[in-house]
């Protein structure tokens, strides 16, 4: 039977030094290998910083103010406040006012000459909007305690249901004009229920009607839809 020798004490000491150095070189490349990813997942995905919400809100202000017509001025007002009117803009212009009995508003002078208590105002709701809230206000300007200051006072208001580009003719009733102070306002907004989109400000208003007789101020008729 043959007796295989142990392997000699210099080879020993030379296996284990390659095993050390094996293991140095592979410790070396774990090393750099997870250097580079922490460096690569770091560039990948650096934190966000979170702005200011007084910051998000100006930027989305000033987004919706220079496009009033867009979507974003709609959920900015919506989501906001009313500090950014939103404007109908183009693909909502068939929205119209028209004053059908007395002298018409002159939009030069922003006067009318006077006319009949009773005016009959024709709307046509904007026919993008579905549901639609249209609210009309008669209000004047008067002295009542004689005092000689100008004093705005609502007469008589009125909201009708509509759909989105229907016509209707209502009959607003106005104030006996007030030489000091006088002028009477009719304005009419549109309103989509779902959406909450809204006329402007000005864009239903007649604004300095007159009427000498006027109606009776301390009970005066409904606004009426009569067509």
């Amino acid at each position: 039977m043959t007796t295989t020798n142990p392997t000699h004490p210099t080879e020993r000491l030379r296996s284990r030094a390659l095993v050390k150095r094996v293991a140095a070189v592979a410790g070396a490349a774990l090393l750099t290998l997870t250097a580079a990813t922490i460096t690569s997942i770091a560039t990948a995905a650096p934190a966000t910083a979170k702005k200011d919400p007084s910051q998000v809100y100006f930027e989305s202000m000033v987004k919706a103010q220079n496009k009033p017509y867009s979507q974003h001025c709609w959920r900015h007002d919506k989501k906001y406040d009313d500090h950014v009117w939103c404007k109908l803009g183009t693909k909502y212009q068939d929205f119209e006012v028209t004053n059908l009995t007395g002298p018409h508003y002159d939009s030069d002078t922003g006067r009318a000459e006077p006319g009949p208590a009773l005016r009959d105002i024709r709307i046509t709701a904007p026919s993008k909007f579905g549901k639609t809230e249209i609210a009309v206000y008669s209000s004047y300007a008067m002295d009542k305690d004689g005092v000689g200051g100008k004093e705005r006072h609502t007469l008589v208001q009125e909201e009708f249901i509509v759909q989105g580009g229907d016509t209707i003719t209502v009959r607003v009733p106005i104030a006996p004009y007030d030489p000091k102070c006088g002028g009477h306002d009719i304005a009419v907004y549109a309103t989509d229920v779902k959406t909450g989109m809204h006329t402007g400000t000005y864009d239903g208003r007649f604004v300095g009607l007159v009427s000498i007789e006027g109606v009776d101020i301390d009970n005066p008729p409904a606004i009426e839809r009569i067509a």
